[in-house]
């Protein structure tokens, strides 16, 4: 008989919204000044956006800027006339998109919201470099992006770095180093395979492993999240066997050497760079399952599917098949963690150096499995209210 599995997703608050006949008759009858303030403060709310960089032949820049993972006007830029004042004042920056309206551009805050730059495929650095600058110019205060987050598909290769550099023009190099010497934080991205939590053989070199890694958060179509400064769950059985495709020392390498090269340094009395890994799970990457999470059904859709696949598939893809509680743990620890340890929707964030020494050669294997419990993570996860 197969198991009964609880959905319980986490989340940092469950807050149901005010029923239509409590709303505040008298909001109208308050001081202006105190209005603004309170359309600033709901305003407030931590973001992860995304764009993407997309090949144009027939642009003078050579591609164009989408906005990716459904992005969504904030719902105070239709309230009235007064809280949208507020929130134009609050997004300075507002990126135009090739797929939105041109008269409605992508709203940005620099000082709180992250930036994630992906891009169609890796062809270079000369889009990138061309595109952060730039975007300081869309900025009502000049301040352009403060916090982004990128992926291999904008920092890989770095073997051919100097190569890459010795194409741009120094003006355009010039304006980069500027820029990304304001930076406060840099997320490098590692989006895996929804697979990779449903760990079997193929994830390990030297013996065959089965383990559900289910405390590895899905990453999910949304944008606002709240960041934890530690993951509250029991994760250390799932931290000792983290699977990653690629290497993630790569990036973080990657970045710095570009760092060096174009010497980018930080102001005096400025903070050093926040550089951290975020990793999660895509459910929209998946062999089995490619529909996005977009809200709480989505998201237990998604893991009652994954339960049943791993039981179906990998628990029985050996010669003896392995029992649904795995290698790693016996049946009472694995029925303990069913109800102590609920899946959470949103990222894990690591410090830079927690996935080891990335050789110079490049020559690394593909699916390692790590032991990560010396380097415990922040955790983020997205409202899905």
């Amino acid at each position: 008989m197969s198991p009964a599995y609880p959905t319980s997703l986490f989340e940092a608050a469950t807050i149901s919204a005010m029923p239509r006949d409590n709303a505040f008759h008298f909001f109208p009858k308050v001081p202006t000044e105190l209005r603004r303030l309170i359309w600033t403060i709901c305003l407030q709310q931590q973001r992860i956006i995304t764009i993407k960089i997309v090949p144009d032949t027939g642009s003078d820049d050579g591609y164009f800027v989408e906005a990716q993972r459904s992005y969504r006007h904030s719902k105070i830029l239709r309230v009235c006339r007064e809280a949208r004042t507020a929130a134009l004042e609050f997004f300075s920056l507002r990126i135009p998109c090739a797929n939105l309206d041109a008269r409605v551009p992508l709203y940005f805050n620099p000082e709180l919201d992250v930036l994630y730059v992906d891009q169609e495929k890796y062809d270079g650095l000369g889009w990138f470099v061309d595109l952060l600058p730039k975007l300081a110019t869309y900025d009502s205060r000049g301040v352009g992006v403060l916090n982004l987050a990128t992926n291999r598909r904008v920092l890989s290769p770095m073997s051919d770095l100097d190569r890459e550099l010795s194409k741009l023009p120094s003006p355009k190099k010039a304006a980069f180093t500027q820029t990304a010497s304001r930076l406060r934080r840099l997320w490098v991205v590692v989006l895996e395979n929804s697979n990779t939590r449903a760990m079997g053989g193929g994830l390990s070199w030297l013996d065959t492993t089965v383990h559900h890694n289910r405390a590895v958060p899905v990453f999910p179509l949304l944008q606002t999240f709240t960041r934890l400064p530690a993951d509250p769950r029991p994760i250390e059985r799932d931290l000792r066997n983290i699977g990653t495709f690629y290497h993630p020392q790569g990036l973080v390498d990657g970045w710095r050497q570009l760092e060096k090269e174009l010497g980018i340094s930080r102001a005096k009395g400025q903070s050093p760079l926040e550089l951290q890994v975020l990793l999660a799970v895509d459910a929209t990457n998946s062999s089995e399952y490619r529909k996005p999470i977009v809200d709480r059904a989505s998201a237990e859709r998604f893991v009652e599917n994954e339960e049943r696949w791993f039981r179906e598939d990998v628990c029985t893809m050996f010669d003896v098949p392995v029992p649904y509680w795995g290698n790693y743990l016996d049946k009472e620890e694995w029925e303990g963690l069913r109800q102590s340890l609920p899946d959470a929707v949103g990222f894990w964030l690591f410090p830079a150096d927690a996935f080891g020494h990335f050789p110079k050669n490049g020559t690394t294997p593909i699916k390692r499995v790590r032991d990560l419990r010396d380097h415990p993570p922040e955790l983020c996860v997205f409202d899905m209210r």
